[in-house]
């Protein structure tokens, strides 16, 4: 199967120089999406500005992704509406994100978005760590061969 493109939901993303260098050396198009307020030039590709809008880089990637195309993204909103599309969702930790998955992701979602708004503390994201990136790149590396 060959894979078309790789989008980046860019503006909190860790492992950008990791997605540069692995498309790089598999000669793969990557597409970073990011609002105006992260410009950046540090990595070659091809780089898309969007509105500051929390959602905005979601709806560009959700609308130009196609079915075999990779994202790496740790939205996993937008990860739904991706997967419905047959395109690939890659966390940067490193988790391939399956359409199978996606009710339970979503319900988890709500219930600590009721709880937040009903004033209780919720866990946030574990800590990125180089194990993390590891198992990014060694997943992403499988995905792009």
């Amino acid at each position: 199967m060959i894979k078309k493109r790789v989008f980046v939901d860019a503006d909190s993303c860790p492992v950008k120089k990791d997605i540069y260098e692995l498309t790089e050396r598999h000669r793969i198009p990557v597409i970073y999406v990011a609002s105006y307020r992260h410009i950046t030039d540090h990595y070659p590709g091809e780089w898309v500005y969007v509105d500051p809008d929390p959602d905005a880089a979601d709806f560009y990637i959700a609308s130009h992704a196609a079915a075999n195309d990779i994202v790496i993204t740790s939205d996993m909103g937008l990860s739904a509406l991706l997967t419905a599309k047959a395109v690939l969702v890659l966390t940067p930790t490193g988790i391939i994100v399956n359409d199978k998955d996606i009710p339970l992701i979503l319900y988890n979602r709500y219930i600590g978005k009721k709880e937040r708004a009903e004033g209780h503390r919720t866990k946030g994201p574990k800590p990125f760590t180089e194990e993390d990136r590891r198992l990014f790149r060694r997943v992403l590396t499988d995905l792009l061969a």
